[in-house]
């Protein structure tokens, strides 16, 4: 009986929903929730959000975002300046303190992680 009460209490997220912290990304609805709000995110900057929540504790590079989000394969500086234009608008959306990041974090020098887990 010990067995089926434990068996009972988990209860998994689905796959296509994603849960850090307070932020849950629904990938088949491709939407975003924060704090139980809707985000409103432009296309590019869900894609990139829900790229890092897939990833969530492993830094992904500049080159991997740009060919993966973007889909394009030659990585620029300029292109880079794309990549950090979508951090700061998806940062403006989903931190309560976007000069101190908790979902989208700089790896500097090689690009952006997302931690599995996010303390409040």
């Amino acid at each position: 009986m010990a067995e089926s009460q434990s068996t009972k209490s988990l209860n998994p997220q689905p796959s296509h929903l994603i849960t850090i912290g307070h932020l849950t990304i629904d990938l088949l609805a491709r939407r975003a929730i924060l704090d139980n709000q809707p985000i409103h995110l432009a296309l590019r900057e869900f894609e990139f959000l829900a790229y890092l929540a897939r990833h969530a504790g492993r830094a992904v590079s500049f080159e991997e975002l740009w060919r993966e989000v973007w889909r394009c394969q030659s990585l620029i500086d300029e292109n880079n300046d794309s990549i950090k234009g979508c951090v700061r608008r998806l940062r403006e959306e989903i931190e309560p303190d976007s000069a101190c990041p908790r979902y989208v974090i700089t790896s500097r020098g090689y690009g952006y992680m997302m931690p599995a887990q996010v303390d409040d």
